[in-house]
């Protein structure tokens, strides 16, 4: 999870795939991203995962790091897919609509 490359696996560990994640961003919003790092999913019950992984990040840059686990955060996906059924008129976008039209189709479309 940490260094695949122990068990021969060519990956990067999951810090490093946070981080690289964040470098794909503007820059203007890196270190808001660093401060809102949020784990979830079903090894987010790990215990010392959001320790080891702010660790791990605060090593790769100078900017300050603040992970969270939420409360029933194994659920997230569940409780994500529960909430999207809810909304009466959901607005997909496809990824055809989204190549031609940017991201400014997102704010269009979802306000």
């Amino acid at each position: 999870m940490f260094h695949p490359a122990f068990i021969n696996q060519e990956s990067h560990g999951i810090s490093d795939a946070i981080y690289a994640s964040i470098l794909k961003c503007p820059k203007r919003i890196r270190t808001e991203l660093l401060m809102n790092v949020v784990v979830v999913g079903g090894s987010s019950v790990i215990k010392g995962l959001s320790e080891r992984i702010q660790k791990d990040l605060s090593q790769l840059t100078p900017h300050k790091v603040k992970v969270t686990i939420p409360e029933h955060s194994s659920l997230a996906s569940l409780t994500g897919g529960d909430y999207f059924s809810m909304i009466e008129s959901p607005k997909w976008i496809t990824k055809q609509e989204y190549d031609e039209h940017g991201p400014t189709l997102v704010h269009t479309t979802c306000n």
